[in-house]
């Protein structure tokens, strides 16, 4: 099977193809967070489970939240306007914003990583 094909299969852009291999999952993680899109996203997520953290939730969902941030953007842009994020990245970031605010430590609540 030829790598284009096999990007396709598992619903890959070929940007993510380096090398003659398929980028891993945190590979793919790494590049969408150094874009534009992974800035606004993650500095959002952060902002609003602070803001749920200080109103006394203990947790909450980091699915939630990023659906919330992708309608609230999308009425502000329109459909040309919206950002873009794999559904299987958004536990990732979830860590990371628990990882880097001590106030959100088990504040999402995410399953093991199956793959890397």
């Amino acid at each position: 099977m030829s790598l284009e094909a096999e990007a396709a299969r598992h619903n890959v852009n070929l940007p993510g193809l380096r090398v003659g291999r398929i980028l891993t999952i945190e590979e793919r993680f790494a590049e969408w967070r150094a874009t534009d899109d992974g800035a606004l996203v993650y500095a959002e997520l952060r902002r609003r489970a602070l803001d749920l953290k200080r109103r006394g939730w203990p947790t909450y969902s980091h699915k939630a939240l990023i659906e919330a941030i992708r309608y609230s953007r999308d009425m502000r842009t329109g459909p040309v306007g919206g950002f873009a994020i794999n559904d299987h990245m958004s536990s990732r970031l979830a860590r990371e914003v628990m990882a880097d605010e001590p106030l959100l430590a088990g504040f999402f609540q995410v399953r093991a990583l199956r793959a890397a």
